[in-house]
């Protein structure tokens, strides 16, 4: 995520290597909310301690996880997009 540039649109995937469950996103800033995830404090936030992928980033450790990035896109059709992939 380092060599893309700040506020890169996209879908991604965060597959679990353990139990082979997976969670489908979509941000308009994918290095912000990959940052998120790996931000501890934040995962335990209130705001965010209910999700379940969250709960499994917790739970499993990040290096249980890979990160696929799905596609890139734009702005006005990510949720769209991103309801396809699921």
């Amino acid at each position: 995520m380092r060599d893309h540039k700040y506020n890169k649109v996209g879908i991604y995937l965060l597959f679990n290597k353990i139990n082979n469950k997976f969670y489908i996103g979509s941000s308009i800033n994918l290095p912000g909310r990959i940052r998120n995830y790996l931000n501890k404090s934040h995962l335990r936030s209130k705001q965010n301690c209910n999700m379940p992928i969250v709960k499994a980033l917790l739970k499993y450790g990040y290096n249980n996880f890979a990160l696929i990035i799905i596609e890139y896109n734009n702005k006005l059709n990510i949720t769209e997009r991103e309801t396809f992939w699921i």
